[in-house]
């Protein structure tokens, strides 16, 4: 390996890459970024008179990294797109299970379809948060303490417009049903739920755009 002389030193090479996959995600094992940081603090010279030099080598170490990466495909999803996919299928199922329930008219209803209805919206909600925290926490590196802030902060991020309070409320209706069911009546359900489902595709659509790649 030759040396540089406007570094004055030996510049740095990479050779190896190790990977590992978990799922539709790829964890780097030894980053590429990482290692030109140890050699950036470690083993090139911190001399002024090399300082510019360095930078731009640095510049160039970055860019030949993001070729390399782009090349063989090695870019990564900031998501766990196996668990976005399973949480959507579980807020489509829903849907169409209280869709198809609510197609009738409430008097023709038997205690036992006025149950499901009260299941699938639970099972809808919880399934709509998890999506709205795992983006939260993965790709925006927040820790939102609560659904409703969560769904906050997809509208401040633009990834969902105009979704937040009608999926708070949707939210909101999942805890009564979950923590206070004797306080809410089947008709009120019924009525709150029918055919009222435009923000949570709003909210669905968005999210497969935002990871079209691997959505």
């Amino acid at each position: 390996m030759g040396s540089n002389p406007a570094l004055g030193t030996e510049q740095p090479w990479f050779k190896f890459v190790f990977t590992i996959r978990k799922r539709n995600r790829c964890y780097y094992w030894w980053k590429p970024r990482i290692l030109l940081n140890l050699f950036q603090k470690i083993l090139l010279p911190r001399r002024a008179s090399v300082a510019v030099a360095q930078n731009q080598a640095t510049v160039n170490i970055l860019n030949g990294i993001s070729s390399l990466e782009a090349g063989l495909g090695w870019g990564c999803m900031p998501v766990d797109t196996g668990q976005l996919k399973e949480r959507m299928k579980e807020v489509s199922d829903a849907k169409l299970e209280v869709i198809r329930l609510t197609s009738k008219p409430y008097e023709l209803l038997n205690m036992e379809e006025k149950f499901a209805i009260r299941y699938h919206i639970i099972v809808l909600a919880e399934a709509v948060g998890s999506i709205c925290l795992h983006i939260a926490a993965e790709d925006l590196d927040l820790k939102p303490q609560s659904y409703s802030e969560c769904f906050k902060i997809m509208e401040e991020r633009k990834i969902c417009v105009n979704c937040a309070k009608d999926l708070t409320s949707i939210i909101r209706l999942r805890n009564l049903l979950t923590h206070q069911y004797w306080k809410i009546e089947d008709r009120q359900v019924y009525d709150s739920v029918k055919d009222d489902f435009k923000s949570v595709d709003k909210f669905l659509q968005s999210v497969k755009q935002r990871y079209a790649a691997s959505l």
